[in-house]
């Protein structure tokens, strides 16, 4: 299950909205700033900085988000995302990217 922002995705939603981020940004760098984990349980902050691919929503640029993420493992599988992102750079429209998904 994913819960972002509000929203609450199952594991196929998480899916799809991964191929969804997937689709929407490219040249995308990931970089953690904090991660705490104990037992099945990780805490972390990390920021993603893309460009924008063109679609129907907007017409590309460049985005930095960051996010507050906690994750719940589950012999060895991931069973719950939890998070909060805030988008310090880049177009409004790209404020669900968090929980967007291909329907």
């Amino acid at each position: 299950m994913q819960k972002s922002d509000g929203t609450t995705l199952s594991f196929a939603g998480f899916i799809d909205q991964v191929r969804e981020v997937k689709k929407s940004l490219t040249n995308m760098y990931m970089t953690f700033e904090q991660m705490v984990a104990e037992g099945d349980k990780v805490m972390e902050i990390h920021v993603v900085e893309a460009n924008m691919a063109p679609t129907d929503k907007h017409l590309g640029g460049k985005i930095k988000v960051r996010l507050i993420t906690f994750w719940e493992l589950m012999d060895g599988k991931i069973v719950l995302c939890d998070e909060l992102s805030h988008i310090e750079h880049g177009p409004p429209e790209a404020r669900d990217l968090g929980s967007r998904t291909s329907k």
